[in-house]
């Protein structure tokens, strides 16, 4: 009696430390997965090995009481048999996480793996899917809206209003859904919005598109307003406090072109805005304590300019406003920095280009890593690949490309550095034929 008490005992506690052991495996599993780098991951997995051992010492223990013909063990084997296989479930788990951790990112496998993404891009992508999906089916809405107006303005008689009225103003929210829907597109593709916040807004027009057309359905045209999209999308100008401010922003008023052919003015009303100042003669009637010279006879109708002048002004100098020197430097700086083109923008670490160039943001800043797949290079003939090894910018694309010309049937002799290929053969310039091989 008291060997079957004492059997009992250590099951029950063999299974308290199975489930203990289950709980701690599968919060080292999480931390496995959840590791932002290399060297986090191989010591949770490491973790997770010891652990694993741990079960399966259990489990020696399992199947021991299994082979066992002890009445005292028959009502737990359905337990002990359950246990035993979560464990070996675990096991296998674990196989496929070491397979994955083991696999170089360079390796064959490796670059067949498609890229791994985290939940919130997952997330991201997914969003976008129904926002895209949402708006392909509210085009079609209005297509079909347009389709059935067209239809009933064109009857001669008995033209139903209410109908023309009703399908106008489904075409209206159409629109409006659509507007909300592409800015919340670019958000999106701009990490601007949170994709896990926009379940009830993509809910909401889930439900639009469902029931736009009962006559019982009321327009909530408050459904996009907790994501703030007319304030990111409105943007309103800022005028300036004073003229100070309007010459020292960096909105800096273009000078138009001063055509080459100067005509003789003729009389005009004093325009409300000021003219074009020139600089160069207020600068030099500023340092000049000299009083304003009179006014010059107008110049012939017609002269040709070899170089180009300034425009005269159309106030007269004694209604110019006079600047100071340090007042005139200070705006030819200003203007200076508001014309200066901005920096380019720092290129990524991963890739270096050989010859810099800037270029506008609009276009591509580094190469596609699509170029460079698996998938890309096996669907290349061997020309492209030959040619793709011969001007390989680094090693790493090169031994890519190695290994799809190797798939392929093409052998490189290190002594010859050339490839070859006994399926082809190579061509004998000698006898001008092709020679196989052997």
């Amino acid at each position: 009696m008291s060997s079957s008490r004492k059997i009992r005992t250590e099951i029950d506690n063999t299974f308290k430390k199975i489930k203990e052991g289950f709980e701690e495996f599968d919060a080292l599993w999480n931390c496995v997965y959840s590791a932002d780098t290399q060297a986090k991951k191989e010591r949770y997995e490491a973790d997770l090995k010891r652990q694993l051992n741990k079960l399966q010492k259990l489990r020696d223990s399992l199947k021991t009481w299994e082979k066992s013909s002890d009445s005292a063990i028959t009502q737990y084997r359905t337990q002990i048999a359950d246990y035993r296989s979560q464990i070996e479930d675990k096991m296998k788990e674990f196989k496929k996480c070491e397979k994955e951790t083991k696999t170089k990112a360079y390796s064959k496998e490796g670059l067949r793996q498609p890229s791994k993404q985290s939940p919130k891009d997952e997330k991201r992508d997914e969003v976008c899917t129904t926002v895209k999906r949402l708006l392909a089916e509210l085009h079609k809405q209005i297509e079909d809206c347009e389709v059935e107006e067209r239809r009933e303005r064109a009857k001669k008689k008995n033209v139903n209003q209410s109908l023309v009225s009703t399908l106008e103003e489904h075409i209206e929210n159409h629109q409006w859904y659509i507007e909300r829907l592409e800015v919340v597109l670019r958000q999106l593709d701009n990490e601007i919005l949170d994709p896990y916040g926009l379940d009830d807004c993509l809910s909401a027009a889930e439900d639009y598109l469902a029931s736009y057309r009962d006559k019982d359905y009321f327009f909530d045209s408050s459904v996009f307003d907790e994501l703030g999209l007319d304030d990111s999308r409105v943007t309103t100008p800022v005028e300036p406090d004073s003229p100070n401010d309007a010459l020292r922003s960096p909105a800096v008023k273009v000078i138009p072109p001063i055509p080459a052919v100067l005509a003789a003015p003729k009389p005009k009303p004093v325009p409300i805005t000021p003219a074009p100042i020139n600089y160069a003669q207020v600068l030099q009637r500023a340092t000049s304590k000299s009083a304003p010279s009179p006014p010059k006879p107008a110049a012939p109708p017609a002269v040709t300019l070899t170089a180009p002048s300034f425009v005269p002004p159309t106030l007269s100098p004694a209604d110019l406003p006079v600047w100071g020197h340090d007042e005139l430097i200070a705006l030819v700086e200003d203007a200076y920095r508001a014309f200066t083109a901005a920096p380019p923008a720092p290129l990524p670490a991963l890739y270096t280009p050989a010859v810099p160039l800037s270029v506008p943001e609009s276009f591509p800043q580094t190469p596609s890593e699509e170029l460079h797949s698996a998938a890309v290079l096996d669907a290349m003939d061997a020309n492209t690949l030959l040619f793709a090894f011969a001007y390989a910018e680094n090693e790493e694309e090169k031994v890519r490309v190695k290994r799809a010309l190797e798939e392929k049937g093409w052998i490189w002799s290190v002594e010859a550095k050339s490839w070859t290929n006994p399926k082809v053969g190579t061509f004998d310039y000698s006898t001008w034929k092709m020679k196989s091989v052997s």
